[in-house]
């Protein structure tokens, strides 16, 4: 993976995590950068769901204001946010099924910067008869409601910082 591309995945957990936090949310880092994995002596676990499901823990948990439920995000950045799909079609078992997370994709390319799957990720659709996955893509803000001034905040940083000249 590029280095650049890492550190704009970084910068992308935090930019997400700022804007949840700034629209009333609690957010406590779950994933390899809360140094859960590592905490757990994963080579030791013979049990290969159970480590497969430690090695995808969401990079969040979120806690909603007043008592709404929690829920597990895990952020992407992709500059073109379709090419998460042949990752997603692979590996998705765990983040989709066992921790039911939502995925937060941050992508420069163009509106919305912040794209939405929750689980199902995927829909169905028939094209000359075979099925055919598409994502379910929401706006963030039509699933988690975030502050419109944090967003436009944020928008700006996308904006700034990650846009190709």
């Amino acid at each position: 993976m590029e280095i650049e591309n890492i550190i704009k995945g970084k910068i992308s957990e935090i930019l997400v995590e700022i804007l949840l936090k700034s629209s009333g949310f609690k957010v406590h880092r779950l994933g390899p950068g809360a140094g859960v994995q590592e905490a757990l002596d994963i080579e030791k676990i013979k049990e290969e769901d159970t480590s497969k499901k430690l090695l995808s823990i969401p990079d969040f948990i979120v806690l909603p204001p007043g008592d709404k439920s929690p829920f597990f995000v895990e952020v992407k950045f992709r500059r073109d946010p379709e090419a998460l799909e042949e990752e997603l079609l692979l590996e998705r078992k765990f983040l989709e099924e066992f921790w039911q997370a939502k995925i937060i994709v941050v992508t420069p390319r163009e509106k919305p910067y912040f794209r939405l799957l929750s689980p199902p990720y995927f829909k169905t659709e028939k094209k000359e008869g075979w099925p055919i996955p598409i994502f379910n893509w929401k706006k963030l803000e039509e699933e988690i409601p975030v502050s419109k001034e944090a967003l436009k905040k944020i928008e700006k940083i996308i904006k700034k910082y990650f846009k190709k000249k």
